[in-house]
């Protein structure tokens, strides 16, 4: 995968500025895939990254759902703290709290 670059260009053409149906069709299966082909959650980040085009959306997508199967690592977490509001924080512990088991 990491070397299919086929692919990309193949399912993820970046100028497809269109409808946002279109642009759905195709964030949506590089962010899902992007998480099947990673290992971890940052390399999941990286994957969906390294695709190009929209990729900050590309990687929202992603993490969530990487997040949701990996859990953020301390590394990562600890910097996240160091940058969002407390506020912020709360939310999400208090999120991770209710939901993570």
């Amino acid at each position: 995968w990491r070397n299919d670059y086929k692919w990309r260009s193949e399912h993820y053409n970046p100028m497809d500025i269109g409808c946002k149906v279109s642009l759905c069709q195709n964030s949506v299966p590089a962010a899902i895939r992007a998480f099947l082909e990673g290992e971890d959650f940052e390399s999941t980040i990286r994957l969906s990254v390294s695709l190009g085009g929209d990729a900050d959306t590309l990687a929202a997508m992603a993490g969530g759902i990487a997040e949701a199967y990996y859990e953020i690592p301390d590394a990562i977490r600890a910097q996240m703290d160091k940058r969002l509001k407390p506020e912020f924080i709360s939310v999400i512990n208090s999120f991770t709290a209710k939901f993570r088991k």
